[in-house]
């Protein structure tokens, strides 16, 4: 079964959007999406687009009970 073709607007991002890590990346995910989200980066030690793509699910971190994200599990009513 081939696998799903994703339309992804890409025009969206900036050109220098793979050397952007840190701060800067976490700016853009900010812009793009949420802080919400860009805190859920920031706690799994997603650094960049890179080591986003790298990323199975984003969202298996979640389903851990750790007391770190009992925040962002709020603010993404997780609960």
């Amino acid at each position: 079964m081939p696998s799903p073709k994703l339309n992804i607007d890409i025009t969206v991002l900036p050109p220098n959007v793979l050397s952007l890590y840190d701060e800067p990346f976490y700016e853009l995910v900010c812009e793009l999406a949420d802080p919400v989200e860009a805190k859920l980066l920031q706690v799994q030690g997603v650094r960049s687009a890179y080591s986003l793509m790298n990323i199975d699910d984003v969202f298996d971190i979640l389903k851990c009970q750790r007391k770190a994200l009992d925040e962002i599990q709020k603010m993404l009513v997780f609960y």
